[in-house]
């Protein structure tokens, strides 16, 4: 969990997080579902989701800085996973946080 969270701003690969662990991306990725209730990409994005989410609250950085910061591969990709995660777009979530 620390590794991930460490490692936001750049891709993070089943395979990377499967081999820290010592596992098989099948087993690391069941593992990983039974102690979270969830995959690990889903943790990842919704990691990534509240990393921005703070930003937001807390800076005044543009909206594509707080997406690379967060982790995402582009200001689209961050737009559509915020949008979906939290149901305000990012400008949305600025005005009332």
């Amino acid at each position: 969990m620390s590794y991930i969270a460490e490692n936001l701003g750049r891709d993070i690969s089943l395979d990377e997080l499967a081999n820290l662990c010592g596992l098989t991306r099948f087993h690391f990725a069941r593992a990983f579902k039974a102690t979270f209730n969830e995959p690990p990409h889903q943790f990842v994005l919704r990691m990534k989701v509240e990393k921005a989410k703070h930003l937001l609250a807390t800076t005044r950085l543009p909206i594509s800085d707080i997406a690379v910061a967060a982790g995402f591969n582009g200001a689209s990709q961050f737009a559509r996973s915020f949008k979906a995660a939290t149901g305000q777009t990012a400008l949305e979530y600025r005005r009332v946080a």
